[in-house]
Order: C-alpha cells, then sequence, then structure tokens
C-alpha cells in the first residue's frame, strides 16, 4: 500500500490540477485535506506526469513541488474541474516554484 503523500494527505484523498492553455501559469491548484498549508508555503504533493492543457491526476511517478501562492477553502468544483470539500481547501500554485522530481518518500 502507498505511504501518506507528503502533503499530509492520504492516498484515499483526490488531487488535481491544470495547466492553463498557454502554460505560462498554474491554472488551478491541487486539493489536499493537510490543515497546515499556507499561503507563501512550498509543500509536495503526489501527482502523475503534466500533459499541456490536461488535469494532472493521482499517480506514483512524480512529486510536484510548488509554492503555494492563495487558499481558497470555500470554493467549490464550479466548472473548473477541481473538487472541494470542508477541510480540503483549494490552493492556487504559482507554477513558477514547480519542479517535477522522482518520488521519494
Amino acid at each position: 500500500s502507498r505511504r501518506p503523500f507528503a502533503s499530509g494527505a492520504t492516498n484515499s484523498e483526490t488531487h488535481s490540477a491544470r495547466f492553463d492553455r498557454s502554460g505560462v501559469a498554474w491554472e488551478r491548484c491541487v486539493r489536499t485535506s493537510a490543515p497546515l498549508l499556507r499561503a507563501g508555503g512550498v509543500r509536495a504533493a503526489l501527482l502523475c506526469e503534466p500533459l499541456d492543457g490536461a488535469d494532472l491526476c493521482v499517480g506514483d511517478a512524480r512529486v510536484v513541488l510548488a509554492k503555494v501562492v492563495g487558499v481558497d477553502p470555500q470554493r467549490s468544483s464550479q466548472g473548473d474541474g477541481a473538487r472541494s470539500s470542508a477541510g480540503s481547501p483549494l490552493l492556487y500554485l504559482d507554477r513558477q516554484y514547480a519542479a517535477l522530481a522522482p518520488l521519494q518518500i
């Protein structure tokens, strides 16, 4: 079985993110139940390889490290493909700080 994500969430959580079509910035976010994520913090989320213009999905291959630039615990899945529930805020990530690296936990 998988170990918990570095963010503190478990593999039962749904994590997703989306690049905008231009590939310049993160359009969407990563959903996590970890309560200690804060704007300006750097955390890891377990994600698969990104596809340009497509959702990122939960996977074992890569870790995405990104600077959290905003937290919106009230945001719902209103047409953006990302879901949130109580205790699972959506985190807006700045792709400038994102880096892909082999998963090591």
